[in-house]
């Protein structure tokens, strides 16, 4: 399903058309369309990336003043 997000590269391979503007242009509908299906937003998805990059394990005092 199409979201409003993915206007955004859609009008940047309007504005520059070329065949690394059109690979760019699907790969990131593509990208925000599995996004949608599974009911992430970008900024949801990158607090999940960030969350999944940082483990499991959070520190309760900070590494400077151990």
């Amino acid at each position: 399903m199409w979201d409003g997000r993915a206007a955004f590269p859609v009008v940047i391979f309007l504005i520059h058309i070329a065949w690394w503007t059109f690979l760019l242009t699907v790969a990131l509908i593509t990208f925000f369309s599995v996004l949608n299906r599974y009911g992430f937003t970008p900024i949801v998805f990158a607090r999940w990336l960030r969350s999944l990059i940082g483990g499991s394990r959070k520190m309760a005092i900070p590494w400077w003043m151990t």
